[in-house]
């Protein structure tokens, strides 16, 4: 499991039926084993989820 992940925040203002929304975006700033770990571990928890119904 990943701990202390530092992020990157993208803000922009969107507007939607004429009221005004910041949509926020957080983009992590991980390390290339860091990510490979994080897309195996999901990888891994996705397959447990679905195999039980192939």
């Amino acid at each position: 499991m990943l701990i202390n992940i530092k992020y990157d925040k993208q803000s922009s203002k969107k507007i939607l039926f004429g009221r005004e929304f910041i949509v926020t975006n957080l983009m992590p700033n991980l390390k290339k084993e860091e990510k490979k770990q994080a897309f195996d571990e999901t990888r891994n928890m996705l397959f447990q989820v679905f195999k039980k119904y192939v």
